[in-house]
């Protein structure tokens, strides 16, 4: 085990100086899902071949691990919205808008760029995929984040998983403004309009609605923790009616369900209903600090921590590997190769992601532009997957 100084070095560091370990707790599920899923399809792609229809509700779990996006968006949503709320109801100047989106350039885009540069690397060089030219144009739309717009129909070719930093991206430059018009409303009329995008818009799917790469259709799970980062700040429980030794039990079933919604084998499926599970869950960790002991462990916190650089990282990681690695050690029994496919990818893909943590994010956290739109904005720790 190591150490808390060893630890340490691998601690974020937040522009506020507050650290909420259980923050960090929720982004170590999301990022483990995340990963997983993406060992998973490789494991049913390429090792053994399965019909996912098939699947037990555990290994469907893990296929809709890619769900584990979506909790990024809701604390996104949570932790940038807080610093304007805060302002809001203390009558307190707002956070200046300069510093807000110098924060966000600083802290993000130099991660971003320098794994965009490997990917495109490893694709042209390493994995022959595509010719320099016929890549191009893909990255040039990655780095401005309008991949989505050029190409609407498809992942970013040089970095997939990018797609959910250029709705992220839509969401930073649109935050201040739909505060600003949100929190002029009434409070009645506001969380009505609130719980309405949260319960309502899910059931939408026509046009851009259809789309998931585009900011309309994830508004709900913004939403969700712009309402919870409410409760925060005015000291709202709206959970209290919920016996304390339930919550638990609550908590645990709705992170099931989350990740279960596309059970085809029983024809489930609650997609629409995520929106406000997540609402509900994060309702559970923040503010009611149920499994606050799991979600705040040091270990957990620390790789949670991490999630940003290995969110970046895995994708390519497993790709890599898996060019020199795609055997079917168990024939064609999916469970046990899974299991043994999980310990060639993640192990890599964990230290992949802490070498460019330390190397690449943590340094973007301590340069001098950075100290100085922190100190002074009321701007509390970044959420980027």
């Amino acid at each position: 085990m190591l150490s808390n100084q060893q630890l340490n070095r691998f601690k974020r560091i937040t522009s506020s100086g507050a650290y909420y370990p259980e923050i960090d707790g929720i982004r170590f599920l999301s990022i483990v899902m995340v990963m997983l899923c993406h060992v998973t399809m490789y494991v049913q792609t390429f090792i053994t071949p399965r019909d996912v229809s098939t699947f037990s509700p555990l290994l469907n779990v893990l296929v809709n691990g890619a769900l584990g996006v979506f909790p990024f968006f809701a604390l996104s949503g949570y932790i940038l919205s807080l610093p304007f709320l805060k302002a809001k109801f203390t009558k307190q100047s707002p956070p200046s808008l300069k510093k807000y989106f110098l924060r966000r350039l600083t802290r993000l885009e130099p991660p971003y760029i320098i794994s965009l540069i490997l990917s495109f690397v490893v694709l042209v060089w390493v994995l022959n995929k595509f010719t320099f030219r016929d890549l191009l144009p893909h990255f040039a739309a990655s780095v401005f984040y309008v991949h989505h717009i050029f190409y609407p129909h498809t992942n970013p070719v040089v970095l997939p998983v990018a797609w959910t930093l250029e709705v992220e991206m839509m969401f930073y430059i649109s935050l201040p403004f739909v505060l600003y018009l949100l929190y002029k409303l009434p409070t009645l009329y506001r969380r009505l309009i609130m719980f309405s995008v949260i319960i309502i818009v899910p059931f939408l799917g026509a046009g851009i609605l259809s789309n998931y790469r585009f900011l309309p259709i994830n508004i709900p799970y913004f939403m969700a923790g712009i309402m919870v980062a409410e409760h925060v700040v005015l000291n709202e429980k709206p959970l209290a009616f919920i016996p304390t030794k339930i919550k638990p039990f609550l908590l645990v079933g709705l992170l099931f369900l989350f990740f279960l919604f596309g059970y085809r084998a029983h024809g489930f499926n609650s997609a629409q209903s995520n929106p406000i599970k997540l609402y509900v869950i994060l309702a559970l960790i923040i503010i009611d600090k149920t499994g606050y002991r799991f979600f705040a462990n040091k270990y957990i916190a620390t790789i949670g921590g991490m999630c940003y650089s290995l969110y970046l990282t895995h994708y390519a990681v497993i790709s890599v590997v898996g060019r020199f690695i795609h055997y079917p050690f168990f024939g064609g029994h999916f469970t046990l190769n899974l299991l043994v496919y999980s310990v060639i990818f993640l192990v890599p893909a964990s230290v992949a992601g802490a070498v460019f943590y330390l190397l690449i994010e943590k340094p973007a956290m301590r340069k001098p532009w950075s100290k100085r739109a922190g100190n002074k904005a009321v701007i509390p720790s970044d959420v980027q997957p």
